[in-house]
């Protein structure tokens, strides 16, 4: 068993986290490393309120372990190549089911969430800290637990003005936790 944490304060300038305080906000990431499953913890202000259980049990559970195709580069160089003919785009976000364990389950954006953290974990985390790419073979659970808090809108605004950005700083948070 491993563990890891990460602390940082958002300061109320930045718009990241709007909706959570108006005084500023501290973001405490926690992961715990067991065999075969890694238990997430995200606290916006020490708050968590729902848990998510990430497997590879999707629709293609990893059946190759090819990096996502760039855009341009899905090996097409023929001029007398048909788009519609051959092409077989696969959605490597498919591969991962997200089971909500504790909190709301009718919302839509914590999956996506949940299934971006767990491609993380697969391409970056889990090779630096393991020394070797997961395999399709291996059984890798995620266990996140976090404050729904921080994608919920403040008022005035509109649903998805910064999810990404509030998405992008979450992934920057937990790959910086595991470079300290």
């Amino acid at each position: 068993m491993t563990s890891y944490e990460f602390k940082t304060s958002i300061p109320k300038e930045t718009n990241i986290l709007s909706s959570a305080s108006p005084d500023g906000n501290e973001l405490y990431l926690q992961a715990t490393h067991f065999n075969n499953t890694i238990l997430l913890q995200v606290r916006l202000n020490g708050e968590m309120d729902s848990t998510y259980e990430v497997s590879l049990k999707g629709l293609n559970p990893l059946l190759d372990i090819d990096p996502v195709p760039l855009a341009g580069s899905l090996g097409n160089t023929g001029d007398n190549y048909d788009d519609e003919q051959d092409e077989f785009v696969r959605d490597h976000l498919s591969d991962y089911q997200v089971v909500t364990k504790l909190g709301d389950s009718s919302d839509p954006k914590v999956p996506v969430v949940c299934i971006q953290i767990a491609e993380l974990y697969r391409r970056v985390v889990i090779p630096e800290v393991n020394g070797a790419m997961v395999q399709g073979n291996m059984e890798f659970n995620l266990l996140i637990s976090m404050s729904s808090k921080m994608w919920r809108a403040a008022k005035g605004q509109n649903d998805d003005d910064n999810d990404f950005g509030k998405l992008v700083f979450l992934l920057k948070c937990i790959k910086d936790m595991y470079v300290k």
